[in-house]
C-alpha cells in the first residue's frame, strides 16, 4: 500500500484526512446516495480522491474494495446516530406531551386528595406523615373519586432548590416508568404554593424488614392487599 493509501484505509487516520475535505458534509452525502456493499468501487474511487490520492493513480483493486468495507462500516455507524436521534427526539416528544399532560390535569388534581386521617383545616398533617426526607415530607392522602389512599409526597419547591418545570420534567418521566419492582407513580400538581408527587401506598414494613428473607410471605401479602 502507498503510505497515503495506508493512512486512508486506517479509520483514525481517515478521520485527520477528513479534515482537507472542503466540507465534511461531502462525505456523509457519499454515504447517503451510494449503495454500499462489500465491493463497492465507485464508493471506494470517490474517497480515495477526497483522501488526496490522485485519481488514476496506481491503486489496486484489492485496496478499493478493502477501502470500500471501511465505508461500508462508516455508513453503518451514520445509520446508527442517525437512529439513535430518531429515538432521543421520540422521548422528548414524550417528555413534553407528559408535562403539557400534568398542566391540563393540575386544576382538577388539587381538589382530589385530602389528608388521612382527615383535618377539616389541614393544619394538622403529622397523623398522615409517613416519612420526612430533605424536599419534603410524605403523606397518606385518600382521593376522593376512588377512594384509595395514596402515598403524596409534598415538596415545597423553595426549599428544593428546583425551578417548576425540572420538577415536573422529573415527574413525566417517573410517569414512563412501568416495572413490578417500582412502586406506581401516578401524577403531580401544585397544591398550596407546594408540588405532590403521588404513588401507591404499600403497607409492608420497612426495608429492613422487607430482606429478611424470613418475612418475604408476609411482605408479599402485605403488598398484594394493599393493591388489591
Amino acid at each position: 500500500l502507498s503510505n497515503e493509501l495506508g493512512s486512508a484505509l486506517d479509520l483514525q487516520q481517515l478521520a485527520l484526512q477528513a479534515q482537507r475535505f472542503e466540507k465534511i458534509e461531502g462525505l456523509i452525502q457519499l454515504l447517503g446516495q451510494q449503495t454500499v456493499d462489500a465491493n463497492n468501487q465507485a464508493a471506494a474511487q470517490r474517497a480515495a480522491i477526497m483522501c488526496g490520492i490522485p485519481k488514476g493513480s496506481a491503486v489496486e483493486r484489492e485496496e478499493l474494495s478493502a477501502l470500500g468495507l471501511k465505508l461500508d462500516r462508516i455508513a453503518e455507524d451514520v445509520s446508527t446516530v442517525i437512529d439513535q436521534n430518531a429515538r432521543q427526539q421520540d422521548s422528548l416528544d414524550e417528555l413534553k406531551a407528559g408535562v403539557q399532560q400534568l398542566l391540563a390535569n393540575e386544576a382538577a388534581a388539587q381538589e382530589r386528595f385530602m389528608y388521612d386521617p382527615y383535618d377539616s383545616d389541614d393544619s394538622d398533617q403529622e397523623a398522615s406523615q409517613l416519612g420526612e426526607g430533605s424536599f419534603g415530607s410524605t403523606h397518606t392522602m385518600k382521593n376522593k373519586d376512588d377512594g384509595r389512599l395514596y402515598a403524596v409526597k409534598l415538596m415545597k419547591i423553595k426549599k428544593a432548590g428546583v425551578p417548576v418545570e425540572k420538577l415536573r420534567e422529573e415527574a413525566a418521566r417517573l410517569s414512563m416508568l412501568n416495572h413490578p419492582n417500582i412502586v406506581r407513580y401516578f401524577t403531580a400538581f401544585r397544591y398550596k404554593k407546594g408540588d405532590p408527587w403521588t404513588a401507591h401506598v404499600c403497607k409492608a414494613g420497612n426495608l429492613i424488614t422487607a430482606q429478611n428473607p424470613q418475612s418475604a410471605d408476609a411482605c408479599a401479602a402485605a403488598v398484594v392487599e394493599a393493591l388489591a
